[in-house]
Parts: structure tokens; sequence; C-alpha cells
């Protein structure tokens, strides 16, 4: 089980705290926590290669709504619109450009 923690402007002390109060009260044996760096949408800029840091981008979801509304659609922050974005994401540039998104990747190798 991989547990994902946005950063909800919160310090990454607290960030890690909470994590692990999290991945404490869970009693799967094979879990892991990875801190995202701002938001997913910053893995997502990443696999579109739209900068050379998306993670390093003060509001990634902005970025992301940006970019969608030049090419005439519209992106939505929910589960579904995630799902639908992931398919068509290029995940050897969100590994290129995401610290996190590789860590992620490593978490769903090593149970």
């Amino acid at each position: 089980m991989i547990v994902l923690m946005d950063q909800h402007n919160l310090p990454e002390d607290e960030r890690m705290r909470r994590l692990r109060e999290i991945l404490e009260a869970i009693p799967h044996e094979a879990k892991r926590g990875v801190l995202v760096k701002r938001c997913l949408e910053s893995w997502i800029l990443a696999a579109y290669c739209i900068c050379s840091d998306p993670e390093g981008l003060e509001d990634p979801l902005r970025e992301l709504r940006e970019l969608y509304r030049k090419r005439g659609r519209r992106y939505l922050r929910s589960p579904e619109a995630v799902r639908s974005v992931a398919r068509e994401m290029d995940i050897s540039h969100a590994r290129e450009k995401s610290l996190t998104f590789k860590q992620f990747l490593k978490a769903l190798q090593d149970p």
C-alpha cells in the first residue's frame, strides 16, 4: 500500500508527522509513504515536459489549468480527471523531471 501526501501548505516536518500517523494507523504490513512536492499536478506537468522543474513551480495546479485552457480543454481536480490524465502521461518524462514521482515508482516496485 502506498500513501501519497500533497504539500497542503504545510511545513515538511508537519507533513512527515501526519504521514507517519497515517501509516501507523494502517494495519497492512507492506506500506510506504511518499511526500509529493507541491501537488500531484506537478507530476502531470513533469510528464508533459512543460518546464525544467515542475516541482519547483509555486502553483502547479494553476499552471496545469492554464495549459489545458490553451489546448481548449478544462482540468478539474478530481480522481476521475487524474485517472484520465494518468493514462496519457509519458512516465519516462515524469520520472526524469520529478524526484517525488521517481520515489513513487520505486515504492511501486519495492513491496
